[in-house]
């Protein structure tokens, strides 16, 4: 099977660490590349520079809260890039920002996870990639 590349974009260093160990323990192999700000994120899947040169993932776990660009921006400029249209984007929420995540549907993720990301929904995730 062959190893899926993740990119996670979240801020918080606990999450970060919580993901780490959960994506450590999934069944389908992943690496996972942390990115702390969303306007970097952004520069790095677009490929601007100084990340020309960045590498492809199969999915992103987006957090909401990010400094300079918020994960409400992010799937919308994402998306009105071709190249990354089918780029799987899975909203990270806490239990008090599933409502306004929602409402803001219309940001073109393709799904949400709350956090703490448990085992068997990443694990889902991963295995639906083709």
């Amino acid at each position: 099977m062959q190893t899926k590349k993740v990119l996670l974009i979240e801020d918080n260093d606990g999450d970060i660490e919580l993901t780490k160990l959960t994506s450590d323990d999934c069944q389908t192999k992943n690496t996972l590349h942390v990115i702390k700000d969303g306007l970097v994120a952004l520069n790095y899947l677009l490929k601007r520079d100084p990340y020309k040169d960045s590498q492809t993932h199969d999915l992103v776990l987006l957090d909401i809260k990010l400094p300079s660009k918020n994960g409400f921006e992010i799937p919308k400029e994402l998306r009105a890039n071709t190249a990354l249209n089918n780029l799987k984007v899975i909203m990270l929420t806490t239990g008090d920002s599933v409502e306004s995540f929602e409402e803001n549907y219309q940001v073109k993720a393709n799904d949400y996870l709350e956090k703490p990301i448990l085992l068997d929904k990443l694990d889902q995730c991963l295995s639906s990639l083709n």
